[in-house]
């Protein structure tokens, strides 16, 4: 054989045996590559399974919170037009008083209209008031018991 028959044999049979290992490693890589992706991809599974699990149970409370204020917000709602509703009788028994203390000759306008308040120095009465009428007025708001009225 020429030394040149030898090279080529050489080389030959070392390109057909790299060939071939080239081909059946290739598989065998990818077989790895692919287990590894699977691997990460059940990782970031898990990551997301946990986000999703904490982001429910904050909705859950945040859910009772909503529940809560809307109730807290009902209750002051109905308050708020109890309270609406008073200012208004309030404002009409003013206007009364206003009125009555107006027609009634024997009060001036400065004068007070025939109630007084815990603590004043005035008496309650008006000429001509037996304080029957102010016990009422004070009675009906509940100024007495502590009751804050109707």
């Amino acid at each position: 054989m020429s030394s040149i028959e030898m090279i080529l044999a050489i080389l030959g049979s070392n390109g057909v045996t790299s060939y071939l290992t080239f081909l059946f490693s290739k598989k065998k890589y990818l077989a790895e590559a692919n287990s590894s992706e699977l691997e990460n991809v059940e990782k970031s599974i898990g990551i997301y399974r946990g986000m999703v699990e904490d982001l429910g149970q904050r909705i859950d409370i945040l859910s009772k919170n909503l529940k809560e204020l809307r109730d807290d917000r009902d209750n002051l709602s109905s308050e708020n037009a109890g309270l609406k509703k008073k200012v208004r009788f309030l404002e009409k028994e003013i206007q009364k008083l206003k009125t009555h203390a107006q027609t009634d000759n024997s009060t001036s306008p400065t004068e007070p209209l025939g109630f007084s308040y815990p603590g004043s120095r005035h008496n309650g009465s008006s000429p001509g008031d037996s304080g029957t009428q102010r016990y009422q007025t004070i009675r009906h708001f509940g100024c007495r018991s502590g009751n804050p009225g109707p």
